[in-house]
């Protein structure tokens, strides 16, 4: 099965603050998956969205390890922090447990626009915070792992 997106949601349930982070699948290749980032407001509205970000699919599939690394992060509950970034640096992730329950973490997502807009990496980061629950983590592992499956 096949999914066109991955998604983070947040618990806070102020008007405009930040309510999901979104994965949205552009077209994939063998190689790559390109996708654009969509930060929605708990007012449904837009905050910012990019395209032409790419995940790396060969040799190794790093969505399946983004996703694989964080089931393990929550299962394993060693660590009280998570970090994730891909081959092509175009965002940065995260998570910090809250406290030893695990049960809500504190979750930073860092974009690099400077390929975008520059043709050179420069990181002219937008940073986002919120706080989001295990189950809604959970979720964006196996939406990570379906959003994985490509199609040429």
């Amino acid at each position: 099965m096949q999914k066109e997106s991955a998604s983070l949601r947040s618990l806070s349930l102020e008007n405009g603050s930040i309510n999901k982070i979104s994965f949205l699948r552009k077209k994939s290749r063998k190689e790559e998956l390109f996708y654009s980032l969509e930060v929605e407001t708990s007012l449904e509205k837009k905050l910012f969205c990019s395209e032409n970000f790419v995940f790396v699919l060969r040799p190794e599939n790093e969505l399946r390890l983004f996703s694989n690394r964080l089931e393990k992060f929550l299962h394993l509950k060693k660590n009280s922090s998570f970090y994730f970034q891909p081959m092509e640096a175009s965002f940065e992730f995260k998570l910090e447990a809250v406290d030893s329950s695990f049960e809500e973490f504190r979750a930073f997502f860092w974009i690099d626009l400077g390929e975008l807009l520059w043709n050179y990496n420069s990181w002219d980061a937008l940073g986002f915070r919120f706080v989001t629950s295990r189950s809604a983590v959970f979720t964006l592992a196996e939406e990570l792992l379906l959003f994985s499956t490509t199609y040429y």
